[in-house]
């Protein structure tokens, strides 16, 4: 057994949001040295402010829908692994539409997701209003996602966190990483504000620090600060089966673009709240806004009426890394041995598992270990 010691690891992983971790996980599970670096608190910046959705419905990518089929399986095994730990529901989700341009945009979507074998049924504005009371009748038609799940992001995130410690990765809070070394053009070191860490691989997962991060190594990344923000509403109960998103919500997850009138719901039994999301808008603060939260209530009083008797409990706010080409995962160019896991925009909880596999097979099993110098716990 060599790199028992975390000043040497195989691989060190700069960021401890959900992505970073399934990374950590998957590449412990395979055997490597791991040590994580995190700047502030595991699972503290974008994965806290999560809805936890496992939603195929807000894919568009095929890569991405089936990377979110499997989590959902995946997930539903873990979660009954750790006695519902996890709290994994396979609540369903409605997409909505509020215009007839919408409703086009979303049945090329559901013809889309069909053809990839994606379980989803379309639903007329009568049907709507029956099956989900809650709805008012701005909603022309909707498609429903019978599959679609929701989690607890946070016990995801330690739950993984701690499958990757009993394999022997190690995890440093507060431990920015402030400089990489590299040597002959290959990666030779970490610089922490403790110390430096020889190794050979680094995985940037540092969400939106990613960018800081590989500049460092004279790479450039366009990723950029997305803004989500979220009302909890009180609620004893739910008063809709399953998520509810809009198309537009959707449309503009996509693009990057801000959509001012956009709302998503979510019902979180263990809390007895209602979790109205929206707001996505690029930004460098993650604080919830008077205008951003107005946004979400007004929108809601417009397509879930059915809500407004509900009582403000709180709202937050989180900054998802973006990038308009969608997630950057694998070799991106600069010095061997450099790789990037981020900008998942709001799919990092539905992908984290697919990229955390992903990382790990370009590094552990695509390329020779003599490559990298790579010892392993196992090996």
């Amino acid at each position: 057994m060599t790199h028992t010691s975390s000043s040497s690891p195989d691989v060190v992983v700069a960021g401890g949001g959900v992505i970073g971790v399934s990374v950590a996980y998957h590449l412990a599970e395979a055997g490597l040295a791991v040590t994580l670096l995190e700047a502030s608190r595991i699972g503290g910046l974008a994965t806290s402010a999560s809805s936890g959705g496992i939603l195929v419905s807000t894919k568009t990518r095929p890569s991405s829908i089936e990377a979110a089929t499997r989590a959902q399986r995946r997930l539903a095994e873990l979660d009954r692994e750790l006695h519902g730990a996890l709290e994994y529901d396979p609540c369903g989700c409605l997409v909505i539409a509020t215009s007839e341009a919408e409703l086009g945009i979303l049945q090329g979507r559901v013809s889309a997701h069909r053809l990839l074998g994606v379980a989803v049924a379309l639903i007329g504005q009568d049907e709507v209003r029956h099956g989900w009371p809650i709805v008012g009748p701005s909603v022309v038609g909707a498609a429903h996602y019978p599959n679609d799940g929701q989690l607890d992001a946070i016990a995801l995130v330690k739950a993984l966190a701690s499958r990757a410690a009993a394999f022997g990765a190690v995890y440093h809070e507060d431990s920015p990483v402030i400089g990489i070394n590299v040597r002959k053009g290959r990666i030779d070191g970490v610089v922490t504000l403790h110390g430096t860490l020889r190794t050979g691989v680094v995985v940037d997962a540092a969400g939106i620090a990613a960018a800081d991060v590989a500049r460092m190594v004279g790479v450039s990344l366009d990723v950029r600060a997305q803004r989500g923000q979220v009302l909890a509403l009180r609620s004893p109960k739910a008063l809709s089966p399953g998520r509810i998103t809009e198309i537009r919500s959707i449309i503009g997850k996509d693009s990057g673009e801000t959509i001012d009138r956009q709302v998503s719901y979510a019902y979180r039994p263990a809390r007895a709240e209602v979790w109205l999301g929206g707001a996505n808008e690029i930004a460098e603060i993650a604080d919830s806004t008077t205008d951003g939260i107005s946004a979400i209530r007004s929108r809601a009083a417009e397509v879930l009426p059915g809500l407004a008797h509900l009582e403000q409990a709180r709202a937050w706010a989180g900054l998802r890394p973006f990038s308009p080409g969608g997630p950057i995962v694998g070799w991106v160019g600069g010095p061997t041995g450099f790789l990037v896991a981020t900008a998942h925009g709001g799919d990092g909880i539905a992908l984290a598992l697919d990229t955390g596999e992903q990382i790990t097979r370009l590094i552990h099993a695509d390329r020779p270990r003599a490559q990298w110098g790579l010892g392993g716990q196992n090996a």
